[in-house]
């Protein structure tokens, strides 16, 4: 009896063994499903990079721009490629960045001044010049002969229609209704005497002009001739750019020059004879020193000539005996 439950307890366990070998072997490894069917290795894995399209809870997912574009809201075009940003209004050049502002035009432009202002320095820069009858320039000058030469160094000796005479630049601007006793503006003419005398005016009660003693500066109702009339030459309405005044200097100093070319020249000798009994002084007026009492019919030779206070004309001349004084104009006749 013990035997036989021996037997059977061994049978038991051997039963038990075999069905657990059994079913060890029926079960296929797990590892054989992942083994490669090729002969070669299999290489390692890698570890793979997260891409930007996977959310995570610890950054949010932000798109990554574009090569060479801007971050949005530093250029339109970086704006309408978000679609979330507002237009930027400051002016982008063509690389991205704010273009700078357009600098304000510092531009010098050319200033200006009038004729008037023109005419007035250029008379007064002849101050102290020495009168001479019938010279006009450029070293030497009679009233007329100051404002033709003037005017011409200014490009406006058609004004006066290039004449030399105080009588004929009154008469032209009478006749063009431009003469007036009043409203003198600066550059006008001023004449005296009818037209025995004539000068520029300055303003202000002042007026140029070339006196026996010279050019001077004095009032305009100084003078012993009595005033006469305005004559309008509304030159401080036209207006002149200073760049072209050094043109008009060139043209000036080249005028100078020839004026200067022909006083040089020998005159023509002028003869004249008296009429009456004539008194040769020494300087042209009547109470100059006495040098001599001419006959009539004297033949005397002209040097030059000049006027006196009264706008009277007093000749320079020389005797047929040498001797040198001044007569009267008005005892001579050709």
């Amino acid at each position: 009896m013990r035997t036989t439950s021996r037997l059977r307890v061994a049978l038991v366990a051997t039963f038990v063994s075999t069905s657990f070998l059994l079913t060890t072997a029926a079960t296929p490894p797990l590892a054989a499903a992942a083994t490669p069917t090729s002969a070669q290795p299999a290489s390692p894995a890698t570890t793979a990079t997260p891409t930007d399209t996977t959310p995570t809870a610890a950054a949010p997912v932000t798109a990554t721009p574009p090569s060479g574009a801007s971050p949005a809201g530093t250029s339109p075009s970086a704006s309408s490629t978000s679609g979330t940003s507002a237009p930027s209004t400051a002016p982008v050049s063509p690389g991205g960045s704010a273009a700078p502002q357009a600098a304000p035009d510092t531009t010098p432009h050319p200033a200006t001044t009038t004729l008037a202002d023109l005419v007035i320095a250029d008379a007064l820069r002849h101050v102290g010049a020495p009168y001479q009858w019938g010279s006009a320039g450029p070293w030497t000058f009679d009233c007329s002969g100051l404002v033709y030469r003037v005017f011409a160094d200014n490009g406006i000796a058609g004004m006066i229609d290039d004449s030399h005479s105080a009588y004929e630049q009154y008469a032209i601007f009478r006749a063009r209704g431009l003469a007036s006793r009043t409203g003198g503006e600066p550059g006008d003419l001023v004449v005296y005497g009818g037209g025995s005398h004539i000068g520029i005016y300055l303003g202000h009660d002042r007026v140029v002009s070339a006196l026996v003693e010279g050019v001077r500066v004095t009032g305009i109702y100084a003078l012993t001739t009595p005033f006469t009339a305005f004559l309008h030459t509304h030159l401080d309405t036209r207006t002149v750019t200073l760049a072209s005044t050094s043109k008009r200097a060139r043209r000036s100093a080249t005028a100078r020059r020839a004026a200067a070319d022909r006083s040089t020249t020998k005159p023509r000798a002028i003869l004249r004879r008296t009429v009456t009994a004539a008194i040769l002084r020494a300087a042209p007026t009547t109470t100059a020193r006495s040098l001599a009492v001419l006959a009539p019919g004297t033949s005397l030779r002209v040097l030059r000539s000049t006027r006196d206070r009264a706008g009277r004309t007093w000749d320079e001349v020389r005797t047929p005996a040498g001797r040198l004084g001044w007569v009267a104009n008005w005892l001579l006749r050709a």
